[in-house]
C-alpha cells in the first residue's frame, strides 16, 4: 500500500540544482592601492637598513713590510723619500676583506684620510666625482687608506662617511695607533703618496688637491722615480706635481 510520504528522488541528470558561488572580484582601483602600499613599506624597510650603522673595527690589526719612510717634510725642502721603496701594508678594508698594498708592478695613487678631518670631507666627494665621470685612471690603481680613526670625533665611524659618498676605491683600515699613516710618513691630511711600478716613493703631497690636478697625480705614477733630494721638490720626472688648493 502506497504511504502518504513523498519519496525523495533524485533531480534529472543526477546533478544539484544549487548555483555554484561566485568569486568575489576586487576593484582594479583596490589592487593598485595595496600594491603601491606594500612597494611604499619595502622602500622603508630597506631604507632603514641602509641607513643602520655598519659595524667597524677601530682595532683593525696592519702588517706592514719595509723600511718605515722619514716624516714628511713641513717647509719646502727636498722629500729625502722620493725614490726609496714604499713600505708594503696589508690589512683589513671597509669591506671586511683582506687587501694589500705593496709591489706588484703596478703604479699606484694612495690617499690617506680621517673621518673628522674637514679637508678629507671636501676632498673625497671631489675625487669620486671625478672617478664617476672619467672612470678608474688607466694603467693606475687608487687606494685608499682610513686612518686617525676616533670614536669621540665627528663623523665616525669612517665606513659609512665613505658609503655615503658613494666612495669606491679599495680602501685599507689602519691600525688604532696609525702604524700604515707612520710608515709613509704622513704629516697632515689629506696625505698623497704616489708609488710608481717598482713600489717606489715617487711623490708625497699634503693638502687638498682640485680635480683639475688629479690627472697629474696619476700621470705621476707612471713615471719612474728620481730620488731625493733634487732642485725643485714639486717636479718629479720631468712632470710637475699639483699645488695643494687653497
Amino acid at each position: 500500500m502506497a504511504s502518504g510520504k513523498k519519496s525523495k528522488a533524485t533531480p534529472k541528470g543526477g546533478g544539484n540544482n544549487r548555483k555554484a558561488p561566485t568569486q568575489k572580484k576586487f576593484p582594479v582601483f583596490t589592487v593598485v592601492v595595496v600594491g603601491i602600499v606594500v612597494l611604499g613599506l619595502a622602500v622603508l624597510v630597506l631604507a632603514r637598513q641602509s641607513s643602520r650603522p655598519e659595524p667597524f673595527n677601530i682595532d683593525s690589526e696592519v702588517k706592514i713590510v719595509g723600511t718605515p719612510l722619514p716624516p714628511f717634510p713641513s717647509d719646502k725642502t727636498p722629500d729625502t723619500a722620493m725614490g726609496l721603496p714604499a713600505p708594503q701594508v696589508s690589512g683589513t678594508s671597509l669591506d671586511g676583506e683582506p687587501i694589500s698594498i705593496g709591489a706588484d708592478g703596478k703604479p699606484k695613487v694612495i690617499i690617506f684620510v680621517a673621518h673628522w678631518c674637514p679637508h678629507c670631507q671636501k676632498e673625497v666627494p671631489i675625487v669620486q666625482k671625478w672617478i664617476n665621470e672619467n672612470g678608474k685612471p688607466e694603467g693606475v690603481e687608487l687606494y685608499g687608506v682610513v686612518t686617525g680613526n676616533d670614536e669621540g670625533k665627528p663623523n665616525y665611524p669612517p665606513n659609512n662617511w665613505l658609503r655615503r659618498e658613494g666612495w669606491t676605491a679599495p680602501t685599507l683600515i689602519d691600525s688604532k695607533n696609525q702604524q700604515v699613516a707612520n710608515a709613509f710618513g704622513l704629516s697632515g691630511f689629506p696625505f698623497w703618496a704616489i708609488v710608481d711600478s717598482q713600489g717606489k716613493i715617487v711623490l708625497r703631497q699634503s693638502g687638498e688637491i682640485t680635480a683639475e690636478q688629479l690627472p697629474q697625480l696619476f700621470m705621476l705614477a707612471k713615471q719612474p722615480a728620481q730620488a731625493a733630494p733634487i732642485a725643485d721638490p714639486n717636479l718629479s720626472s720631468d712632470a710637475k706635481a699639483p699645488q695643494p688648493a687653497g
